[in-house]
């Protein structure tokens, strides 16, 4: 119910010309490692930030304060995944979790809520 996609600088580019908007970022799905936990991402130079989004309406996604602190203000991508670009000062190995919870829309109820991931960015 959740996606995660690392969003990276495509070949030729780098992450400070993705988050002005001068190249669109690659976005790759972030597999799942186990029950609650994605396969960690490295912290490569070309790992711009991380995109997350509920795949079921009805659904919105908390974000930890660990990958919130570390980005820049939240984006909204075309799809209506969140993007969080990673502050170049912070690109510190760290562990954040993602947990959904019922949006106030119409169908909020149809879903099983609180369904909690981690995922580390690593060196």
């Amino acid at each position: 119910m959740i996606r995660v996609e690392e969003l990276r600088a495509p070949p030729g580019s780098s992450c400070r010309r993705v988050a002005f908007g001068a190249d669109p970022a690659e976005r790759r799905p972030v597999a799942a490692e186990s029950a609650g936990r994605l396969a960690p991402s490295r912290l490569a130079p070309d790992l711009c930030g991380i995109a997350v989004r509920a795949l079921r309406p009805g659904l919105r996604i908390e974000v930890g304060p660990e990958l919130r602190d570390a980005a820049l203000p939240a984006t909204r991508l075309g799809d209506g995944a969140q993007a969080y670009l990673l502050r170049e000062g912070a690109r510190q190995p760290l562990v954040y979790a993602l947990r959904t919870v019922p949006s106030d829309g119409s169908e909020a109820g149809q879903y099983p809520a609180d369904i909690r991931l981690t995922h580390a960015l690593i060196r």
